[in-house]
């Protein structure tokens, strides 16, 4: 028989693989004993195997050859020690680690994960079993590398809980009022007692059958909620919504730490409590801050059978997480030994000049502030990825002990090794592929969104892998690497830039991997361009369109001084294009993104620099419009809040700025804040005495009478406009400028 492997959990000391047929699900269970490695460093690999055979828990010893470290050029003798059962697996390695006698590896991550790294099977995959259900009897039909596969169609429902309470946000005593299920059509549970309406979830859940269960908040409070409703009736070991009828408290997987996290210097949040159903894939969609679950369940899919993830686990799981796991299957595969930590490469000693010249970023050409007609926008295609993948960047062959290598890296002058091809570049070659695949597949396929779907999910996961090789955490990560792709990027973009002086175009700006030029008007003259850069360079440049026009604004603290990603433009096709205003900020209220969209729409009319001006006063008139709605108390509250992300827990900011007095009004109604998550606020009196009536939470508003502060909210719209025209001389700008005065609060 034939079916898809739709999920994987541990059960009884076994692994049991969900699997998926076009008309049901079925679950198997599979023998598996897991094993580890053992290195010695204070004794002899012959006295460490007599340690290991005395303990209870070890079944097999076998001496084996493997990669330890990751740089060293030939394989070692090492001993790969196999536990008697799954259940003793921590426990063992843990004592063994203890000794202090070797170093052991290949044991902290998930062990469904572990048991897919050494068989080849990986979630979403086609399979072919028999009666006898044994791993021998066990055969993949299927492949990562695969563009055109099929999968299932994926029962998904949504769940949705109402509660009655008489605070501002629910509490877990406070009683279940109503459930909703979105199943295509609305199922709502309602007019019964708690008790009855527990039974009545899980009853509707068995028959609708779902494969997805979507949740707003699942993980945080919807769970823990319903879990502290069934333990009042006594249902706490029967309440269940997995297929195996596992109750839901056995589900619960809880992680240390608070859930708050720094990348890139910006807090995150993700709950440290997870619901993993067995059989079925809980999505929890109200956290906001993983990247796969935006993208759809194509991208999910894809990002699961890439890396080995469950798709429970992509759901919840960080870019680095993803990009990490498909690391250690390549390294598994070469044999290539996982550590506990980071490998121990430490940054080379370099002069103070050195670091000058190493630690850069991308090449940058500034922009000139101003208005440009029939410009052309042209980027590399992965470039930071293709570079790793063509130069053979990785942590392990950048500085390697080959010092005869012919491979220098530019400026710089690392050596790179010739000799073998390095984890990065055999890693990221797969996802290169099939990313290249699927954006083309989107642009003709009949099933466009499918592909477009996984490719963004792709997307993601090359954005980190430059990164990740200087994370101080990555398992095999070294900074010197991180410095050679960045060194070959600012080579690719002067080369770039030489080869567009050739053909007689301007560069009106670059960043990094993106050039916008001007100087010729067919799309055929960019392209001749794009083909030359990518056979000089061997990155694929592609031309993105022509602008009528674009604007690149000032930065706030420099006028004359052009900021990297703050841009508007119209594409010869009407497609509008904006980067760093208040249409692209996520702490934007709705009604001035929408107001700023119509002022777009009004200005995309025009073709150039005469028709731009012609058009100013009706785009003023559209601002205008709002503003009076505004004045006029003619605007929805909810179109108002402002959605701030809070570095601190609320009692440990000092200031009262608006984000700090909304994050100590949640804490105030019991909502439990950590550094990552998102408030939402609305203005009530910008400039109240008293700090904490200047704004009010989102989860207060429908509690009050108290009205938005429309002086405030004015100020956003019209400097929202101004934003948009500082591009602009002081004499030409002035009119517009002066006709906002008139509106000012008297």
């Amino acid at each position: 028989m034939e079916a898809w492997l739709l999920d994987l959990n541990i059960e009884r000391d076994q692994i049991a693989l969900w699997l998926k047929h076009h008309s049901k699900v079925i679950r198997k269970l599979i023998n598996y004993q897991p094993s580890f490695y053992v290195v010695p460093h204070k004794v002899s690999l012959t006295e460490m195997e007599q340690i290991l055979k005395s303990h209870p828990h070890v079944e097999e010893i076998e001496c084996v050859q493997r990669y330890h470290p990751i740089h060293a050029h030939e394989k070692r003798s090492v001993l790969r020690v196999v536990c008697d059962r799954l259940s003793t697996f921590n426990r063992t390695w843990h004592e063994i680690d203890a000794l202090e006698k070797a170093e052991v590896c290949n044991v902290d991550f998930p062990l469904v994960q572990k048991w897919m790294y050494e068989t080849g099977f990986f979630p979403m995959a086609r399979l072919k079993y028999g009666a006898g259900f044994t791993l021998d009897a066990l055969e993949l039909r299927d492949s990562r590398e695969t563009i055109h596969y099929e999968v299932p169609a994926l029962k998904r429902v949504k769940l949705e809980i109402g509660i009655k309470t008489a605070y501002a946000v629910p509490r877990k005593n406070d009683p279940l009022r109503w459930i909703r299920i979105h199943d295509g059509e609305e199922i709502l549970l309602e007019k019964m007692n708690e008790h009855d309406l527990l039974l009545a979830l899980m009853t509707t859940i068995h028959h609708l059958d779902p494969d997805i269960i979507v949740t707003e908040n699942g993980d945080n409070f919807l769970f823990p909620y319903l879990l502290h409703r069934a333990s009042k009736y006594g249902l706490l070991n029967t309440f269940s919504l997995s297929r195996d009828r596992t109750p839901l408290r056995n589900c619960l997987r809880t992680w240390r730490g608070s859930g708050s996290y720094f990348s890139y210097g910006v807090f995150y949040y993700r709950s440290p409590r997870q619901f993993y159903l067995h059989g079925r894939i809980h999505i929890d969609e109200g956290s906001g801050t993983h990247a796969f679950p935006l993208q759809g369940i194509p991208g999910m899919v894809e990002i699961a059978r890439l890396t080995f993830s469950p798709l429970q686990k992509v759901s919840r799981i960080t870019i680095g997480q993803a990009m990490t796991s498909m690391q250690f299957y390549t390294a598994h595969q070469l044999g290539i030994l996982i550590p506990q930590s980071k490998t121990n490469t430490a940054e080379y000693f370099k002069r103070g000049s050195k670091i000058l010249q190493s630690d850069r970023g991308g090449f940058i050409y500034s922009p000139t502030v101003g208005f440009y007609e029939n410009v052309a926008e042209t980027d590399f295609s992965s470039m930071y990825p293709t570079i790793m993948l063509t130069r053979n960047i990785s942590p392990e062959t950048v500085l390697c002990s080959c010092h005869d290598s012919p491979h220098r890296v530019p400026e710089l002058d690392y050596h790179i090794c010739h000799k073998r091809r390095g984890l990065i570049p055999q890693t990221l070659e797969l996802v290169l592929t099939k990313r290249k695949a699927y954006k083309q597949l989107a642009k003709h396929a009949p099933d466009k969104e499918r592909y477009a779907s996984m490719e963004k999910a792709l997307k993601w996961v090359l954005v980190t892998c430059f990164g990740y090789t200087g994370y101080r955490n990555a398992r095999f990560g070294r900074i010197e690497a991180h410095e050679a792709v960045t060194a070959y990027a600012r080579k690719l973009l002067l080369q770039a830039a030489e080869i567009a002086e050739r053909y007689k175009l301007e560069v009106i700006h670059g960043i990094v991997d993106s050039l916008w030029l001007r100087g010729a008007s067919k799309n055929d003259y960019y392209e001749a361009y794009c083909d030359t850069v990518t056979t000089a360079t061997g990155v694929e440049m592609h031309h993105k369109g022509i602008y009528k026009w674009i604007v690149f604004l000032p930065t706030k603290a420099f006028p004359t001084v052009g900021a990297l990603t703050h841009y508007y433009g119209v594409f010869r096709n009407g497609t509008i294009k904006v980067r760093g205003i208040e249409l692209r900020r996520h702490d934007t209220p709705l009604l001035v993104k929408k107001a700023q969209n119509a002022i777009l729409g009004v200005l995309a009319r025009a073709n150039n620099w005469q028709q731009f001006k012609a058009f100013l006063p009706k785009a003023r008139r559209v601002l205008q419009h709002y503003i009076d709605r505004v004045m006029q108390w003619d605007v929805d509250p909810s179109d108002l809040l402002i959605t701030m992300r809070i570095s601190r827990h609320p009692t440990a900011y000092k200031n009262h700025s608006r984000q700090a007095i909304a994050a100590w009004q949640c804490k105030r109604i019991g909502l439990d804040l950590h550094p990552g998550q998102m408030v939402q606020y609305l203005i009530t009196n910008a400039k109240a005495k008293r700090p904490q009536e200047r704004v009010l939470i989102a989860q207060l508003l429908d509690r009050t009478s108290r009205l938005y502060d429309r002086y405030a909210y004015r100020a956003l719209l019209e400097r929202m406009f101004e934003n948009m025209l500082l591009f602009m001389k002081p004499s030409v700008f002035s009119l517009y400028h002066t006709m906002t005065k008139a509106f000012k609060k008297p």
